[in-house]
């Protein structure tokens, strides 16, 4: 059956209205054979089949790279859910389908999916959203939090790629019983606090997906309030370079991290942190007796410092527990290889593995390291991305 014209440009969203049990509804937008862009709020008879739609005219036009994912939930206190959605160049709209639209007319370049959460516990839903380079907390119908917005630093933006941005999500991530922010930023976490301070012992390391949001869920058996885990996926994807001996694949790795919050902070201000890759399970922290054999290479401890690289090298650093040989690579993002070494590391136990990457004579932009370690019968590769300035 089709109901309206157009095409949809955003996922549907299912809104409630305490005052009317009888209907059901969703609402979704939609763009016109002129690029017009109208939103849409069906209602459907729950008793007996019957169907109504109602539209309302939008400023602004739709990004054709992406469907519009717009958030519910009751702001204003009044039993029916409102609808938040952000349209580049208009802002950020919400949409009472009782009362009609209202919009914060803030300029918002590419913004990501906005979230609904009392952050502030003073009973009122916040909206939460970023674009390329601030994050922002809303009060109501679009009022702007005192400390709000909250600027990210220029070498974070410039490494994250132009797609995007993660939903943030909302949970009471030091156990203080007020609800903090937290935004996926350049692949690490970040968790606000309502007046934009950062929680101590933050940010903490992601998987260096930008555009992944991070899930939550309580421990089994601590009850409310007493601890959770947090979920990130992750992972480097694949490329296909030109290298010696011709055109290689080196396969992504898809990752997964659990952070438990119960145990505690650490001195070095991160969780204990557990992770799940193609090479095996690694932690955070060396292992301890009784855990079992320890694998070649820790591969959460993969790192590119400085990152940005505005120097003639940057180093790439890696824990190893064996001899090993280790090849490094370096591509642009059009495949291309424009550096190669391979070393061995001829050290057992706890030592690191690092070496120097010229950059001499590279452009400024985003490129991306590939480590291959091959030794004690195993193997394993990773790769992070590594912004270069001129």
């Amino acid at each position: 059956m089709f109901i309206s014209t157009g095409g949809i440009v955003s996922h549907p969203v299912l809104i409630v209205e305490e005052s009317d049990t009888e209907h059901g509804g969703f609402c979704a937008l939609t763009e016109g054979p002129e690029g017009t862009l109208r939103f849409i709020h069906i209602k459907i008879r729950q008793a007996s089949a019957g169907i109504s739609l109602t539209s309302w005219s939008l400023d602004g036009s739709y990004q054709p790279d992406g469907l519009i994912l717009p958030a519910s939930g009751d702001i204003d206190g009044n039993g029916a859910d409102d609808v938040v959605f952000a349209i580049p160049g208009t802002g950020i709209c919400y949409m009472d389908v009782t009362r009609g639209l209202k919009t914060a007319p803030i300029d918002l370049q590419r913004p990501s999916p906005p979230s609904l959460a009392d952050i502030s516990g003073d009973g009122i839903m916040e909206t939460l959203i970023r674009d390329r380079d601030r994050l922002f907390m809303l009060t109501g119908m679009g009022s702007l939090v005192t400390g709000w917005p909250v600027p990210l630093e220029e070498n974070l933006v410039r490494i994250e790629p132009d797609t995007a941005y993660a939903q943030p999500a909302a949970a009471d991530v030091d156990q203080d019983g007020a609800i903090e922010a937290v935004f996926n930023i350049a692949g690490e976490l970040r968790a606000c606090r309502a007046d934009g301070s950062i929680v101590e012992g933050w940010p903490l390391r992601g998987e260096g997906d930008h555009s992944v949001t991070p899930a939550f869920c309580p421990i089994p058996g601590t009850g409310s309030g007493y601890g959770f885990f947090m979920f990130v996926p992750g992972g480097s994807g694949g490329i296909s370079g030109t290298g010696q001996t011709g055109t290689t694949f080196f396969p992504g790795v898809s990752t997964v991290s659990r952070i438990r919050s119960d145990i505690g902070l650490t001195g070095r201000g991160t969780w204990p942190m557990y992770r799940f890759d193609a090479a095996g399970t690694s932690r955070q922290y060396r292992y301890e007796a009784g855990q079992g054999a320890k694998p070649l290479v820790d591969g959460n401890s993969m790192t590119c410092y400085p990152n940005p690289a505005r120097g003639p090298s940057f180093n790439v650093r890696l824990d190893l527990s064996d001899i090993a040989d280790v090849t490094v690579r370096l591509f642009n993002l059009e495949g291309t290889q424009v550096y190669e070494s391979t070393s061995r590391h001829e050290w057992t136990g706890d030592v690191p593995f690092e070496a120097s990457v010229p950059t001499a004579g590279l452009a400024s932009g985003v490129y991306l390291c590939h480590v291959r370690v091959q030794g004690a019968g195993e193997e394993w590769s990773g790769s992070k991305k590594v912004a270069i300035l001129r």
